[in-house]
């Protein structure tokens, strides 16, 4: 049987506590001890989960720097949570832990103060990675930066995904990179969270990064240096963070190892790009809540109408606030058999951004590893890249002038 401790209470605990949690169960109770040996020497892991942490008395028993609490047998975990953090309102971090597997579930926690929220069973390098996440981002200094980021001194995230394969999606991805980062003078990043089939690193004509897979299944390894070590620099202001590992080998890596890699290469960066395979989102829901912009890619077919509706719904569900785009890719017109692009938007119901078929030049530059000195030279899809990157910068549409408003603006 599992030692209790008295009336919930904290007697006997030092009055500065590195670590302190409370577990519902053997198994998590065995993981928060395991994290403790490894870490704190002066941590306490106590059987029980809001309840106790309610009615354990930190004024007088000392506040713990790093708090976590198992939830899962409240009742009403909102209001408890919000309960719990003004009770350990002195606390570094509060991280809550428990068996709703849902992204508003989530949101309700964040909005109550918590610092974050795992789902069971947890894994002792995911409650430390989160720890040491969000002391860094508390560490990180806030300055009013004049460029259009959602976080000063932070990059604005810009999350990219296809209605289905085969749209271009990476192309797009890495054309907005090369865009910011040559046009645009921002310092960029670009990941490419598809682990076994990413292009990112085809598509620059390089060896995929050293250390990715690395990052994902040991967040705990994540800082400045090792990701460094791991991003592949494609110019001055642009680097790329991807892989190509064999389909044979499975990789493991939680919310809180892509939520410390965001956080790291978000830092000190303008502008961070996610090519996001869509069928992420079920797992990882704030890889699109956290983005400023949410560029959907499409082709111009029946197919992709019924996927793009069905993809920009679940995004406005789950990212409310964010900046929706639609991109129709490798676009050739009516008469080759595609939906005409108004009707396209119409039913949409959002302006959609036509990139022109044009394997000239991006498919033979692809093929022949030309394609960044492609994007740097001016040409028919550069051009309306260059507007979406306005465009994203902007937050909004930019309408262009006629002869005539021109005329008299000037």
């Amino acid at each position: 049987m599992l030692p209790q401790p008295p009336s919930h209470d904290l007697i006997g605990i030092q009055k500065t506590i590195d670590f302190l949690a409370f577990a519902t169960d053997a198994r998590t109770l065995d993981t928060l001890n395991s994290l403790v040996n490894q870490h704190w020497r002066n941590g306490v892991v106590i059987q029980g989960g809001s309840i106790a942490a309610l009615n354990a008395n930190p004024a007088m028993n000392g506040m713990p720097k790093n708090l976590v609490v198992d939830i899962s047998d409240s009742a009403n975990p909102d209001v408890d949570a919000e309960r719990i953090v003004q009770l350990f309102n002195g606390s570094q971090s509060i991280i809550f832990i428990g068996q709703n597997n849902d992204v508003n579930f989530y949101r309700t926690i964040v909005r109550a103060g918590g610092s974050d929220y795992l789902v069971k069973p947890i894994a002792a390098e995911d409650i430390y990675a989160s720890i040491i996440s969000n002391a860094s981002l508390k560490n990180t200094p806030v300055t009013n930066a004049p460029q259009a980021i959602s976080i000063p001194g932070r990059a604005k995230i810009i999350t990219i995904m296809g209605v289905h394969g085969g749209v271009g999606t990476s192309t797009v991805t890495a054309s907005l990179g090369i865009l910011f980062a040559e046009r645009f003078g921002q310092s960029t990043a670009i990941v490419d969270l598809d682990v076994h089939f990413g292009t990112i690193a085809l598509s620059f004509n390089k060896e995929p990064s050293i250390g990715f897979r690395d990052a994902l299944e040991s967040p705990a390894r994540i800082d400045a240096t090792f990701l460094e070590n791991a991003l592949v620099k494609i110019g001055d202001k642009l680097s790329i963070l991807a892989a190509e590992e064999n389909l044979d080998s499975y990789i493991s890596y939680s919310t809180t190892a892509i939520n410390l890699l965001l956080d790291k290469l978000g830092t000190g960066r303008q502008t961070l790009l996610l090519d996001t395979p869509r069928t992420l989102i079920v797992r990882f829901p704030h890889l699109v809540s956290e983005a400023s912009t949410i560029v959907v890619v499409t082709d111009l077919t029946i197919v992709g109408l019924r996927d793009c509706l069905t993809l920009v719904d679940k995004l406005r569900s789950i990212a409310p606030g964010a900046d929706i785009r639609i991109v129709a890719n490798r676009v050739r017109g009516k008469a080759e058999g595609q939906i005409d692009l108004r009707d396209f938007a119409k039913e949409i119901g959002l302006p959609v951004t036509a990139i022109p078929d044009a394997p000239e030049i991006i498919g033979r530059a692809l093929n022949e590893g030309k394609f960044p000195t492609v994007m740097k030279s001016n040409n028919r899809c550069t051009s309306v890249f260059e507007t979406l990157c306005r465009e994203i910068d902007a937050g909004k549409p930019i309408v262009k002038k006629s002869f005539l408003q021109k005329f008299i603006s000037k």
